[in-house]
């Protein structure tokens, strides 16, 4: 560093020279040329002068620092992987000559402007270090406005149906799983904060429309890092439709290797109208494949319309995923996110997927099973806690849906070898508010005479109707139309 020491007198900055730069200007003038910024002796207060600026006679004790000073980094950390592009804001950066994150070397470094620097941070171990900047009037001193927090990287992990992937189901669960959940700030899908559990994992509901969907999972570190995962999901209301029975969704399992079962249907069509009736296929069986964890598809076993196969899990989530193709080529898909954990296992039965209801309230029944000891079970919901009794390894809730929007219910399990898991199940209420004439529109859909658009296809699609939860099928069809009706003069609720 290079100081002019000022003693205990006046000094008239008309002239100061420092490494070959004079600043002339007399008291009160103003010069140019590289920037000179004078601090006191700690070189961290506020400044007593500057080269570059206006200047005015001075009577100080201590010195003047002439070298380069950091008023401020962004962002203030990232990954032990190095890689983060970080702004280095101050003064006195023209000519630098080097830039260290705790000693060491900037992987990369580009001097924007006499006050700013863009450097690449390189990788080290997790501690907070100083960022130093070099140029050839000194070195800049450590201080608050420097510090750097390296931190283990996130890591983000959906479990979803694949980019690309086709489905007749409109809603879709979205789970997943951060690593080193201490370091995230938020986690959003489409937009919509989601709450993160302790262990890293999220589930949340994605309400399709008809088309092509994108949904977009962005996790944000404390240090203002993201880590992006976006897809694209076609539902088809044309499709076959491919249902997973067994396991029920975002459930926990004690065993390994479990058996999957589900079933395949196509839904018929005519010249004027679809509708949503299943029906055991009259053509050529189509083909089904699965897939854990991004493994290379195999065949699964098929009886007529039904099918099964034994998946293999590892530790902790597992994404399974199920494809059925036709001859002509066209695919589904369907997943379940399964965990495996040496524990117990504990499930969610009904709903056995998230799902949308117009129901004010709905009772949830889960199962837990596999357990060598007791265990007590934990159900939270909008700030709510409810401990329902298991009997015969089932246990039951009652929960109230009072106003219309997304419930993230949480079950979580504890036996008493200190065993503690926690699944999650979605539930939507959509309480649409129809009129006659939203039946009448309906059936000229269901008919043909007009052609729904997305939202609307996406609003009046609320049958079939299984226990009060609109399972809806992609489409408008005469079900709806007479579900619609009902619900207008109130004999649905």
């Amino acid at each position: 560093m290079i100081f002019i020491n000022l003693g205990t007198v006046a000094v008239d900055l008309a002239t100061v020279t420092c490494s070959g730069h004079t600043a002339t200007g007399g008291a009160g003038g103003t010069s140019s040329g590289t920037a000179v910024r004078g601090y006191d002796g700690t070189a961290s207060s506020a400044p007593i002068f500057n080269y570059g600026g206006t200047y005015n006679t001075l009577t100080t004790t201590g010195s003047i620092f002439l070298g380069p000073v950091v008023t401020g980094i962004a962002p203030s950390g990232g990954f032990t992987t190095g890689g983060t592009s970080v702004v280095i804001t101050g003064t006195g950066f023209t000519g630098a000559t080097a830039v260290t994150f705790g000693g060491t070397a900037a992987t990369s470094f580009t001097v924007d402007s006499n006050t700013q620097i863009t450097a690449t941070a390189p990788a080290s171990s997790v501690s907070t270090v100083d960022i130093i900047v070099t140029t050839p009037e000194g070195t800049s001193a450590a201080g608050v406005a420097d510090k750097f927090t390296y931190a283990i990287p996130l890591a983000l992990t959906v479990s979803a149906l694949s980019n690309g992937a086709t489905t007749t189901e409109a809603t879709q669960n979205i789970s997943g799983m951060i690593t080193n959940p201490a370091n995230l700030k938020t986690l959003t899908v489409n937009g919509t904060t989601v709450t993160v559990n302790s262990d890293g994992s999220f589930s949340y509901p994605v309400q399709l429309k008809a088309g092509v969907n994108t949904v977009t999972v962005i996790a944000t570190s404390i240090s203002g890092n993201t880590i992006t995962d976006s897809r694209t999901i076609t539902l088809d209301s044309t499709a076959l439709k491919l249902t997973v029975t067994y396991p029920p969704d975002n459930g926990i399992v004690i065993q390994q290797t479990i058996t999957v079962t589900g079933t395949i249907a196509e839904l018929l069509s005519s010249a004027t109208k679809t509708t949503a009736k299943e029906v055991a296929l009259d053509t050529t069986t189509p083909t089904v494949t699965y897939s854990v964890n991004g493994s290379t598809p195999q065949m699964a076993s098929q009886t007529d319309t039904a099918y099964s196969f034994a998946a293999t899990l590892g530790t902790g989530m597992n994404t399974i995923k199920v494809f059925a193709t036709t001859s002509a080529g066209q695919t589904v898909e369907a997943k379940r996110t399964v965990s495996f954990q040496p524990a117990f296992s504990l499930a969610v039965t009904d709903p056995a997927t998230d799902i949308r209801t117009t129901l004010g309230s709905y009772t949830l029944v889960g199962s837990v099973r596999d357990n060598t000891t007791a265990v007590g079970i934990t159900i939270t919901m909008d700030g709510q806690s409810y401990t329902p009794t298991v009997t015969n390894g089932v246990f039951r809730q009652p929960l109230a849906l009072s106003s219309d929007k997304v419930y993230q219910v949480s079950v979580t399990g504890a036996d008493q070898n200190n065993n503690s898991l926690t699944v999650q199940r979605n539930i939507i209420r959509a309480v649409p508010n129809f009129t006659i004439v939203d039946a009448l529109q309906a059936l000229q859909m269901s008919v043909g005479i007009i052609a729904p658009t997305a939202d609307q296809t996406l609003r009046l699609d609320v049958a079939p109707m299984v226990n009060g939860v609109s399972v809806g099928d992609s489409k408008v069809d005469i079900e709806d139309a007479i579900v619609i009706l009902r619900m207008a003069v109130g004999l649905i609720q």
